[in-house]
């Protein structure tokens, strides 16, 4: 099990909420992170590694979305 932390983004990508979540590996953080995503844009790091980014409604990211930053 791993210790992720989930940012939860407004629409000027200021974090407004973390939670820290205990999960098997990436793919369950990315698939809690895609469950959490109904109002905000979430982010999940591991320690200072960002796994992935999910946005709001969980809508398809585009050119404009980064992973690193």
């Amino acid at each position: 099990m791993k210790q992720f932390e989930l940012r939860f983004l407004d629409r000027a990508d200021s974090v407004v909420r973390t939670q820290v979540v205990v999960l098997q590996d990436d793919l369950d953080a990315l698939s809690e992170a895609e469950r959490r995503a109904g109002s905000y844009t979430v982010e999940i790091f591991d320690g200072v590694r960002k796994v992935a980014r999910v946005k709001k409604g969980n809508a398809s990211l585009n050119s404009t979305d980064r992973l690193g930053g």
